[in-house]
């Protein structure tokens, strides 16, 4: 005879392996959701997840073995990582809310047109001299110098902020700056030994092709700011690839 307790401990059982499948179809896709997230995020929701199974599987043992312990535990493990999921989620949500208006710097009438370029050694200060007239907007770890010349930002940092992306959040990065600019807007990537200390090489790089063709799709502008020994030769040598030398 099928009593309650069978039912129910039926139903818990489905919903262990349900979570243990959903767990499962994550991990074969870590490397996109790795990318996508970035590293933190996605370790944060490996660890909630992995709660969330452990609680389920409790709650199934405490129907074998029946006892307040589990249950109790099963409850914290629970909440714990639903708790550390939705934190993730929240945390996604605003980096990728962040939008920042871009604006004309100095006044004036650059030749430069829209399209990829590629910087060895040159101050942030002397670039936007040579785009005067155009629209900027700066992806930094250093947001003194746009905010010296009064040049609307984006700053790359784990401090919260309404227009600070976390480096290891690519994804919401990249959604922050193309969402941000339109026509004939430049933005200035100089930081990008910075994301590749938090994400590695093919990421960022990965990263950085997928901005300049979104960007390249809305007639905007990439310059990148970067040199060999920061970044690294064989990382410069695959920018100097899709990127141009930007005129003087």
């Amino acid at each position: 005879m099928i009593t309650y307790e069978y039912v129910k401990l039926a139903a818990e059982v489905v919903a262990f392996v349900a979570v243990m499948g959903a767990i499962y179809s994550f991990m074969a896709v870590r490397r996109v959701i790795r990318d996508t997230l970035g590293e933190g995020v996605f370790r944060a929701l490996v660890f909630g997840s992995l709660l969330l199974l452990l609680g389920y599987g409790v709650n199934v043992l405490n129907d074998v073995v029946s006892s307040e312990f589990l249950k109790i535990l099963d409850d914290v493990l629970v909440a714990l990582g639903m708790g550390i999921v939705m934190v993730c989620s929240i945390t996604t949500r605003r980096a990728i809310a962040t939008h920042v208006e871009p604006h004309v710097v100095f006044d004036g009438t650059s030749t430069i047109s829209p399209g990829p370029y590629l910087v060895r050694s040159m101050s942030v200060a002397s670039v936007l001299r040579l785009l005067s007239g155009k629209k900027i907007l700066g992806v930094t770890r250093l947001p003194e110098v746009y905010m010296r010349c009064g040049a609307s930002y984006i700053w790359i940092s784990n401090v919260g902020g309404s227009n600070v992306v976390s480096p290891t959040a690519l994804a919401p990065l990249l959604h922050a700056v193309t969402t941000s600019v339109d026509r004939d807007t430049f933005v200035i990537l100089d930081s990008v030994d910075y994301l590749v200390l938090h994400n590695g090489e093919e990421a960022v790089l990965r990263f950085v092709l997928h901005m300049k063709d979104i960007l390249l799709t809305k007639g905007a502008g990439l310059v990148i700011i970067a040199s060999p020994e920061t970044l690294g030769e064989k990382m410069v040598t695959l920018l100097e690839r899709e990127f141009r030398k930007l005129p003087m």
